[in-house]
């Protein structure tokens, strides 16, 4: 689907435009009017009412493309102050989890913004994306390998 004459150009270019035309209409509309009347038979009731008529015939689609493009201003505003927001709250977002983070000496479990206590892994995926896998460092495996062999004996 083509785009539409408002998703291809900007609002001050299709008023520009617009107006231009608008302009060439009225002296057309004038230039034809004087034509078919003769400027020497035209009197000035008749030259005011060519004054007046052009004008307005030209005038109500200029309005219309004038608040139309406008509108879409409007709605453009409307979007960027929405991202706008979207990104601060990022920002925020991003500053909250390089604060510093309340972690449970006993559990390890990470309290929210909420108040609410849960998993690293599950706070660490949840505000990150990030998919946690578990292991185990060489130093714990020696020392549970170790443990273990102490409770078998």
């Amino acid at each position: 689907m083509r785009p539409s004459l408002f998703e291809r150009y900007s609002p001050v270019t299709i008023t520009s435009v617009a107006t231009l035309i608008a302009i060439a209409g009225s002296l057309g509309i004038t230039y034809i009017s004087i034509s078919i009347i003769g400027l020497q038979q035209m009197n000035a009731s008749t030259a005011a009412l060519v004054a007046i008529l052009c004008p307005a015939i030209v005038a109500p689609p200029i309005i219309y493309l004038h608040c139309k493009a406008l509108r879409e201003l409007a709605d453009q505003k409307q979007e960027l102050s929405a991202a706008n927001e979207k990104l601060r709250n990022a920002v925020h977002q991003v500053k909250e989890l390089s604060d510093m983070l309340p972690v449970c000496a006993w559990c390890h479990k990470v309290r929210d913004d909420q108040g609410y206590w849960e998993k690293v892994e599950a706070f660490i995926e949840r505000n990150t994306g990030t998919v946690i896998t578990h292991g185990a460092c060489p130093d714990c495996i020696d020392h549970n390998l170790a443990e273990l062999a102490a409770r078998k004996n």
